[in-house]
């Protein structure tokens, strides 16, 4: 945006001329009125007066030192003068008899325009009107242009409507070229929200992080508010951590804070394997390594339909591995972790696989020796229970065995352990979450 200013427009009368003495002889020409104060566009009417009044011969000339600045229209002793553009100029009269002169040095100046929002938001398909204010004295010809018509468009009464999310520059320019911009940000609205676990069961203290997923995904705010109907079974706090206190049901939602959209999750806390029935180690052996007391058994629930809805890998949901337990994904592990091992036991960190190698003679890296793997095999009793992708598949039945951590690395990975029975068994960072490992419990 240009800083209108005024012309000042300074009269100058020059009084000398030929000699035209006697009766009827013209002696001046003055002009009125004596300051002007024009902008870009605006239009003036001039007067001279050519004295004496008694004078004969009342001709003058009108003339513009740069008509692309100040343009002339005389009319006899008036004269309609025009700013053009910015710039100096200087405005004539001459009288026909004794060249007489009087004259206005005019500098010109652009017309100012602004917008009443020099920025907008806007979300997707609405609409708002923008107002021109253009500093002039007269009325000027404002068009509207949007550099984007892919993000926004604006119509010849300054309406512009949201077309996609995005930045578009919105233009108002006067007829003489001055111009204001609007900032318009388009943003995409939240259209829904679910939770990635609808359903969940704990145990008292145990937590466990649950992820609002918002529809559309470029959304532009994904923000969400957490709360508890019943805070004394389970409360959740500002990250959508859920921590279990006291035994029965209460329902968990997320409420988004564009649309203020809800989604649920229904919580039961409950004593462990209440819904599985009894979970038991196949001997009362336990194996003490370091500072952890493992169980010597790998996990079996019996695999009950239904119990894991759609959170494992594969329906049923999950898979026996004859002779070796059972082989669960992830998110069973994760979010069944208090039904899957006996109470008082739990799903071993992976931080506590670490240390178990370390222990039994590893490094805590990949490359162990046979030696070592066979201290697991005998000593520890881990078993090559194999691994199921997400295609309902188990391979390496006999010849290997992964074991998951409760750790929560991405959306993809999750750490745990790996055996295999050609000699080496190596704390790995990314098992994939869809596929089915076994589990060993650990308090």
């Amino acid at each position: 945006m240009k800083r209108a200013a005024t012309v000042a427009c300074l009269f100058a009368l020059a009084a000398c001329g030929d000699n035209a003495d006697g009766d009827g002889a013209v002696t001046g020409v003055p002009l009125r009125p004596a300051t002007l104060s024009l902008t870009e566009g605006s239009s003036q009417l001039l007067s001279a007066s050519v004295l004496p009044e008694s004078a004969k011969n009342k001709k003058v000339t009108w003339d513009s030192s740069n008509p692309a600045v100040v343009s002339v229209e005389a009319d006899g002793l008036e004269c309609t003068i025009t700013a053009v553009s910015p710039g100096q100029a200087t405005v004539v009269v001459v009288t026909d008899e004794g060249k007489f002169r009087a004259s206005y040095n005019f500098s010109v100046t652009n017309v100012a325009i602004s917008l009443d929002k020099p920025a907008l938001i806007l979300p997707e398909g609405t609409t708002e009107t923008l107002v021109a204010i253009v500093d002039s004295s007269v009325d000027r010809v404002v068009t509207w242009v949007t550099n984007d018509h892919n993000i926004a468009t604006v119509d010849e009464n300054g309406t512009v409507t949201a077309v996609s999310k995005g930045s578009a520059e919105i233009m108002a320019i006067t007829d003489g070229g001055n111009t204001a911009v609007c900032e318009v940000t388009v943003t995409r609205s939240v259209a829904g929200v679910s939770l990635e676990t609808p359903t969940l069961r704990l145990m008292v203290t145990n937590t466990f992080p649950l992820k609002a997923l918002i529809v559309p995904f470029d959304a532009n705010n994904h923000n969400v508010s957490w709360s508890s109907a019943t805070p004394s079974v389970a409360t959740i706090d500002d990250n959508g951590v859920v921590t279990a206190l006291a035994l029965g049901e209460t329902v968990i939602t997320a409420t988004t804070e564009d649309g203020n959209l809800e989604a649920e999750c229904v919580v039961t806390v409950r004593e462990p394997n209440e819904f599985l029935g009894t979970v038991s180690f196949r001997s009362n052996k336990q194996w003490v390594v370091g500072n952890q007391t493992w169980s010597d058994v790998v996990m079996s629930s019996g695999c009950k339909k239904d119990e894991f809805n759609s959170e494992t890998y594969s329906k049923p949901e999950c898979r026996q591995s004859v002779g070796y337990g059972d082989l669960y994904s992830w998110r069973a592990v994760n979010q069944y972790k208090a039904d899957l091992c006996p109470n008082g036991w739990r799903v071993p960190t992976s931080a506590e696989f670490v240390a178990l190698h370390m222990a039994l003679g590893g490094n805590g890296q990949p490359g162990t020796s046979a030696a070592l793997v066979e201290k697991f095999v005998s000593e520890w009793g881990m078993e090559y229970g194999g691994s199921a992708s997400h295609v309902n598949t188990i391979v390496n039945v006999g010849t290997m065995g992964r074991y998951w951590s409760g750790d929560d690395t991405d959306a993809i990975f999750s750490p745990g352990i790996e055996l295999s029975n050609k000699g080496y068994i190596n704390p790995i960072a990314g098992l994939q979450k869809a596929h089915g490992q076994s589990l060993r419990c650990v308090k």
